[in-house]
């Protein structure tokens, strides 16, 4: 991304990179407490728009299944947020797409009450 781009500039091409549906990219996250599930959560997906995602089904790891995003200002300490609908004062910080077959991860997932958490987990964008 160039840097002569301004903050806003920075931010909205950051948002159109994310939008779209990925897939749970199953060789690089471990799914260690799920590996009984493995079949039933390797077709999860995560789908950006402008400013709200969603999940294709609900997963104990990952606390919500829809709510908003925001994105970062392009720093490289900064992070995208996810808030989710059922308790916004709960977020996970996730990743821009990094990498040229556009893989993000989400870091530091809150699980629903109970669950066993994943530390970091992987999508992959949908061609």
């Amino acid at each position: 991304m160039s840097c002569n781009l301004g903050k806003e500039q920075k931010r909205k091409v950051l948002l159109e990179s994310q939008i779209g549906t990925y897939i749970l990219d199953t060789t690089k996250t471990s799914l260690t407490g799920y590996r009984d599930s493995f079949d039933k959560y390797k077709s999860l997906t995560i789908t950006f728009s402008k400013d709200s995602f969603y999940l294709n089904q609900k997963v104990p790891f990952i606390f919500d299944s829809i709510g908003t995003w925001t994105v970062s200002e392009g720093g490289v300490e900064d992070w995208n947020w996810l808030y989710y609908k059922s308790n916004p004062n709960i977020s996970t910080q996730f990743t821009e797409p990094w990498t040229t077959d556009s893989v993000f991860y989400l870091n530091s997932v809150t699980p629903q009450k109970g669950q066993v958490a994943i530390n970091v987990i992987y999508f992959k964008k949908m061609k």
